[in-house]
């Protein structure tokens, strides 16, 4: 019984967007504590046999998301690596996304910091930007281009 109304609370979320298998354990871990690791895991079993939580399809919607926000390959790498997503499927699902990092990055600088190539406090500020949003090195100083001089 208490089985089948975590199976149900699982539909419930599911039916607003996808989760990660170990995203989905850790939810019923915390709503159902009277239910032992191994019945909660059989839920989750159950859930992805029947193809609705799949770690793929979660780890393609997010990648699109993060994408579409913004951010570069090592933040979204890192983000499906806290998210329970294997190492190895976020990197094949990111090279299959075929995202053009060099074009994301100087259409933000654009977008977000338009005076970086002429003021040196401005161009710092897009750069650590970028970082944090996930873009290696390479990639935000030919975003950046060359650093303004700054004048005394």
């Amino acid at each position: 019984m208490v089985e089948g109304s975590a199976y149900n609370y699982c539909l419930n979320l599911l039916s607003r967007r996808e989760y990660s298998e170990a995203q989905m354990l850790t939810k019923l871990q915390q709503k159902f504590r009277q239910l032992s690791v191994s019945d909660l895991r059989a839920v989750v079993e159950k859930l992805r046999d029947a193809d609705l939580l799949s770690d793929l399809r979660f780890a393609e919607v997010l990648i699109r998301s993060r994408i579409n926000r913004g951010y570069g390959p090592f933040y979204i790498r890192q983000e499906l690596a806290a998210k329970g997503i294997a190492s190895e499927t976020g990197h094949r699902l990111l090279e299959a996304a075929a995202v053009d990092w060099q074009t994301l990055a100087t259409d933000i600088v654009a977008r977000r910091h338009t005076d970086a190539h002429s003021d040196p406090q401005v161009w710092r500020k897009a750069a650590r930007f970028l970082q944090r949003r996930g873009f290696s090195g390479e990639i935000v100083s030919k975003a950046l281009g060359p650093a303004p001089r700054e004048f005394a």
